[in-house]
């Protein structure tokens, strides 16, 4: 007997979000000597639809063009590859 599911796979999202959050670990980059490796600023990158409240991806690192582009071609794999009618970002060049 066949899986019936309620999601579509891809999802058929007409629009998505890039974004960037901010947080820090242990203690603030600023704060941080040489020597703490797993310490300090973090970011997370996040493909979200807002229409149907799902969160496409996630790319947790550090703040750099490779996440960014990394989010973006992930978003792009999920969506089976096709590109939605509108992205919205704010404006990081690396998008």
């Amino acid at each position: 007997m066949p899986t019936t599911n309620s999601w579509d796979f891809p999802p058929k999202s007409r629009e998505i979000q890039l974004d960037e959050t901010w947080s820090f670990v242990g203690k603030k980059q600023h704060n941080c000597d040489p020597d703490d490796d797993d310490r300090g600023d973090a970011w997370d990158f996040v493909a979200y639809d807002p229409e149907h409240r799902l969160v496409l991806a996630v790319i947790p690192g550090s703040r750099s063009v490779e996440n960014a582009e990394a989010i973006v071609a992930e978003a792009k794999r999920r969506l089976g590859g096709g590109t939605p009618e509108l992205i919205t970002t704010d404006e990081l060049p690396a998008y």
